[in-house]
């Protein structure tokens, strides 16, 4: 993956990031969510530009090692695009249970 790839790769899953965190209100699940998806999608890529061809090795070891490495360059962005919408939700769990100014 050159740097070009990596920064287009990165926005995207910053994308995805925000949308499932938009959707789901779990932190954590949100964060596994968006950094799968970030890897199926690099997979789908990858499968493109090189016009779908597999062989048996390829889906032994290419595989895994591609979700892998997919969702360990996503899961950073993700994660960072994911805190505001936690420190959002937790101000207002806790403004609704009747702390006025959660956060100092």
């Amino acid at each position: 993956m050159s740097l070009h790839d990596f920064a287009w790769f990165s926005a995207l899953a910053a994308v995805i990031a925000i949308a499932t965190h938009s959707l789901i209100r779990h932190f954590g699940i949100a964060v596994l969510l968006g950094a799968s998806v970030s890897s199926a999608i690099n997979i789908a890529y990858e499968a493109v530009t090189y016009h779908f061809v597999v062989r048996p090795v390829d889906v032994l070891v290419w595989l895994p090692f591609m979700l892998f490495e997919g969702a360990l360059l996503a899961l950073p962005a993700v994660v960072i695009a994911g805190v505001p919408f936690f420190i959002v939700r937790g101000r207002r769990k806790s403004a609704e249970a009747g702390n006025r100014d959660p956060i100092p």
